[in-house]
């Protein structure tokens, strides 16, 4: 779950993941949202909150041949390089 909302007037975005789909596993596409949402809310320097309870990314030949580890690494890379 990627989204913005307003806490005492202050705009914050807030990074979770609902732990009854799929596990709370992490996939390509789940990885590849996360990262724009928090590159975003870096350039615009809106704080974020992030309430994730990952136990890791999604296994299997499919995600492994997309690239999975390559896209897991872009959102820990943005969430490395964001200043707020």
């Amino acid at each position: 779950i990627c989204a913005m909302a307003r806490l005492d007037g202050q705009v914050v975005g807030i990074v979770a993941n609902q732990p009854q789909a799929l596990a709370g596993v992490l996939d390509i596409e789940a990885s590849e949202k996360a990262a724009r949402f928090v590159q975003m809310c870096d350039a615009f320097n809106i704080p974020i909150i992030t309430l994730l309870d990952v136990p890791g990314f999604l296994p299997g030949v499919d995600q492994e041949h997309g690239g999975i580890i390559r896209h897991g690494a872009k959102l820990l890379y943005a969430y490395c390089n964001a200043t707020v």
